[in-house]
């Protein structure tokens, strides 16, 4: 497919010896795609070849940005991922299950086992742990994505993630995914970043 359509494949080394291998299926690296555009992909913990979630960025000339996050197949998110997550405009946001209907669920003993592991899904609880730690005054708009089929529900993972938003008082747009569906559009405009002046010391 890259070859047909000329395109180019962004992956860690350990991706790549995975494939090699036959075996496919807290570090960052950065890229930049045409004139304003620059990817971040953020190592995540899932049971996969070195994942990664990542963080989208327009950069203008006149210093005006907009970043966005995409962040599921995630198996939970300790703080230095949570940490390179703040100051997004938008974050898509992964919220698997409701614990409870994946444990009294049909899922076999070992699925559910994976799914609510370290190396699995978050679920709504812990989704909603992650916009807590990285919400910010400035987030416009939050997806709530990779909602469970059979283990989740809207509204679960709504009652989940507006609790967050109310106690900081956001301004945030809450949107969920559907999986057979496109969503509206999100317009994010970039934004000018105030320059925080600084004291120098002198001697």
């Amino acid at each position: 497919m890259p070859i047909l359509f000329k395109s180019h494949i962004f992956f860690r080394r350990g991706f790549e010896k995975a494939v090699d291998d036959g075996h496919a299926g807290g570090h960052a690296f950065l890229f930049r795609l045409g004139e304003d555009l620059w990817v971040t992909g953020i190592a995540a913990q899932h049971d996969a070849a070195e994942p990664v979630v990542y963080s989208l960025e327009e950069r203008r000339r006149d210093g005006a940005r907009a970043r966005a996050a995409v962040i599921t197949d995630v198996g939970h998110a300790p703080q230095p991922l949570s940490e390179q997550l703040c100051d997004h405009d938008a974050l898509v946001l992964e919220m698997n299950h409701d614990l409870r209907r994946l444990l009294d669920g049909p899922y076999p003993w070992s699925l559910k086992q994976r799914v609510r592991g370290g190396l699995g899904h978050l679920s709504n609880a812990q989704g909603a742990a992650l916009l807590a730690a990285t919400h910010h005054s400035k987030l416009r708009h939050v997806v709530l994505a990779h909602l469970s089929e059979e283990n989740n529900t809207p509204d679960l993972a709504l009652r989940a993630a507006d609790p967050v938003l109310d106690k900081h008082g956001s301004n945030a747009k809450v949107h969920v995914a559907s999986q057979s569906a496109v969503g509206e559009m999100i317009d994010l405009e970039p934004r000018r970043v105030p320059v925080q002046a600084r004291q120098l010391a002198l001697f």
